[in-house]
């Protein structure tokens, strides 16, 4: 093709809607009807290229159509219309593949980027989910599939007709399918191992006319029966059955049989009002179930869950997480077209959101992902692992919070301690894998069954072109246990960085230190409010925008607020946190954005202060001390536990969790007494000139060499001359 897919999709899907706005018999339309048919008819219009001898007219509504009840009637007979007066030419012929990509891509921007008429397409959906471009699905394709399917064709030159059948007996799910990208790949992945096997069976002495008896030449057909999807976008999933009719009939004129109701299901594959068991009673969650598009896995595909479920399930799920968000809502309903919303819709919202998560809290039905905030990533990888079994083969790309966030852990333990982690690519912010997002994600595949004794990784790059260029390191699973604990987050660092963190790790860490305590701040802003005043009273109120790296603002730009302390003390209770107002303690912010160069900054914590829950606080379990304070100060706020920080935390929060997790150098060993001395002087005389000195002792330490302190500033980008600084105060300290 002379141009991609993207600019050719847009070109032909904004020209039938252009001509559908200006047509003046559409006035009384909706924009969301004229966006509709826009859709229908790019897509039949860019079919219509490859000249099939029974013409092809797509007909099926998006999810979003049928869910504000527009008329399929209307949209049809427009889309009719349109595609009968228009004048528009594909400029070069299409393959098959390029056919395919262009009507995702037509269907992706004919749904989300239309109704706001005209302006730069985008491939984000109200759902929460992205259009994935081929080279991603090809890449997860090929690394959940192509293992067992390489291996079964290389032995069909042994085995014969037996490794034949048993590659077409394989079963491909994608639950979140979309317009079907990860299944045509995985078409192209089984028909390249049906032609390899068929080689190899033939070389190996398997005569023709056996194969023929026994239908595997006839693989096309077969491999397209095997490939399962789910959806509740009933027009992504016809985009779906076309595009691998057109695949599993390259040779000919003729579109090939559906596989829609069959292989390729509408529903929401999340919520099963019968459950997985098939028998359970789950409509009791909901005041409208229908309106949720259950899915019943046990009716739709009993047969191969109860024969040992899928062998192989690909995906890119929806990213949504399942908190009322006004802005949110208001955009998405924009963006589809509504005229006019009324605030009572965002209540119905909300308590239709609130119904959503009691299902998911307490059906049963998950036990992994539905933690703390509930992410539907995170359900749906939670739903794969049910819906395989041992030695069945997972792939997806999610959110990289996966690597490390708190509400992760129960998933991530069960990944790595009840099944087989084989790989780990990451992707950060800046390399913006999907166009206009700005999220960083992982790509990540798993077998089903055993437990991790290592795996692959590779992190910080930057398109999926890096896969090739860039080498995996192993991982051994222990490591990760004895470097961050229980929490099983995976430091993002190379193998260089892995060694640094082993050394690092030779510390104790905060939580196995039993004259430290590590909390949140007292003073819930939400529930604790009525404490807060503006009457000058003994404590005054510190929220984590007012901490600085070794100092609190001193309130010259904000409004200084108090607390009735005595109306707190009672609303606490027994809690701990009330004995600790008032005692020496350090504090940091509790939110700090990930593309801030200081995500730790730790500062004294006057004893006239109140902490907002804004705040997380370090403060001496067994009275005051002053040295030990000062210590954990300078340690904290440095280069050298940025970097800790950060190559586990996996979004804008910085939690208790993650702060018992830092290791903290023994000031009681003869080596760091000296150090640790000059450490908390410093730090006592704390100007900005003298930090970098800091720096340098805080590296001495932890035994950090000239090389690996340097190579820890590398990876932290700091300023060279912030790093030639440090270097040389760490020449003088060590030589």
């Amino acid at each position: 093709m002379s141009q991609g897919p993207n600019a050719t999709a847009w070109s032909i899907v904004s020209g039938f809607h252009q001509s559908l706005a200006n047509n003046s018999s559409t006035q009384s339309e909706s924009s969301l009807e004229i966006s509709e048919a826009a859709r229908l008819a790019g897509l039949t219009f860019a079919l219509s290229s490859r000249n099939l001898e029974n013409p092809y007219s797509f007909s099926h509504l998006s999810y979003e159509a049928e869910r504000l009840g527009v008329s399929q009637d209307t949209v049809t007979k427009l889309a009719d219309e349109v595609l009968e007066t228009y004048r528009y030419t594909i400029p070069v012929k299409l393959d098959s593949e390029e056919l395919v990509a262009l009507l995702g891509m037509i269907h992706s921007l004919g749904c989300y980027s239309l109704p706001l008429a005209c302006n730069e397409g985008t491939s984000q959906k109200p759902l929460g989910a992205y259009y994935t471009p081929p080279a991603i699905a090809n890449y997860i394709v090929s690394l959940t599939l192509s293992p067992t399917l390489d291996r079964l064709a290389v032995s069909a030159s042994t085995r014969g007709i037996d490794a034949l059948e048993e590659i077409l007996s394989l079963r491909t799910l994608d639950p979140a399918c979309g317009t079907g990208v990860f299944l045509v790949s995985a078409m192209s992945y089984y028909t390249r191992a049906m032609k390899e096997g068929i080689e190899k069976a033939l070389a190996g002495g398997a005569s023709r006319s056996a194969l023929k008896t026994s239908d595997v030449l006839k693989y096309s057909e077969m491999i397209h029966h095997n490939l399962f999807g789910v959806d509740i976008d009933s027009g992504a999933l016809e985009v779906t059955d076309v595009s691998l009719r057109l695949l599993a009939n390259t040779d000919s004129n003729e579109l090939g049989n559906s596989t829609l109701g069959k292989s390729l299901k509408q529903g929401n594959s999340l919520i099963s009002l019968k459950g997985l068991n098939g028998v359970s009673d789950h409509g009791r969650f909901f005041t409208d179930a229908a309106s949720r598009s259950p899915f019943e896995w046990r009716d739709e595909f009993g047969d191969i869950l109860d024969n040992g479920g899928f062998d192989f399930i690909v995906m890119n799920p929806p990213y949504e997480r399942l908190k009322p968000n006004l802005a949110e809502f208001l955009r998405e309903r924009l963006l589809t077209g509504e005229r006019e919303i009324h605030m009572e819709n965002f209540s119905k919202y909300k308590e239709k959101l609130s119904e959503d998560v009691r299902y998911f809290r307490n059906s049963g039905e998950y036990q992994l992902g539905n933690r703390y905030s509930i992410d539907t990533h995170r359900l749906f990888i939670e739903r794969t692992l049910q819906l395989t079994s041992e030695e069945s083969n997972i792939g997806f790309i999610v959110p990289s919070t996966i690597l490390g966030d708190l509400s992760s852990h129960p998933l991530r333990s069960s990944i790595m301690q009840e099944n087989r982690l084989l790989t780990v690519d990451d992707f950060p912010e800046s390399s913006r894998l999907f166009e206009g997002v700005t999220q960083s994600v992982s790509v990540m595949t798993l077998k089903r069954g055993g437990k991790t004794k290592s795996f692959l990784a590779r992190f910080g790059l930057n398109d999926i072109g890096d896969t090739i260029t860039h080498d995996h390191i192993r991982i051994p699973a222990d490591k990760i246990e004895r470097a961050v604990g229980p929490s099983l987050s995976i430091p993002q660092v190379n193998k260089s960085g892995w060694k640094l963190l082993s050394k690092l790790h030779r510390q104790p860490s905060i939580s196995s230190i039993d004259w430290l305590s590590v909390k949140r701040g007292e003073l819930d802003l939400t529930l604790n409010r009525d404490c807060i005043t503006s009457k000058e009273t003994d404590f005054r109120l510190i929220r984590g925008s007012n901490i600085s790296r070794y100092s609190i603002n001193d309130h010259s730009e904000t409004r200084i607020e108090f607390v009735d302390i005595d109306k707190l003390r009672k609303k606490l209770g027994t809690s701990s946190r009330a004995e600790h107002i008032g005692q020496p303690r350090i504090a940091c912010q509790q939110v700090s954005n990930r593309t801030q160069r200081w995500r730790l900054k730790f500062s004294v914590v006057p004893p006239d202060a109140v902490l907002a829950n804004s705040c997380n606080y370090l403060v001496h379990q067994k009275g005051s001390n002053e040295s030990r304070q000062l210590f954990l100060l300078g340690v904290l706020n440095s280069e050298l536990m940025n970097w800790r920080f950060g190559l586990t935390n996996a979004n804008n929060h910085v939690s208790t969790r993650e702060l018992t997790q830092l290791p903290i150098a023994d000031l009681e060993t003869s080596a760091n007494r000296d150090l640790g001395s000059n450490l908390i002087e410093e730090v006592k005389q704390f100007k900005p000139e003298n930090s970098q000195k800091i720096e340098a002792l805080v590296f001495t330490l932890y035994g950090f060499s000239a090389k690996d302190t340097n190579d820890v500033l590398k990876m932290r980008l700091t300023p060279e001359r912030d790093t030639n600084a440090i270097m040389e105060e760490l020449k003088q300290l060590i030589y």
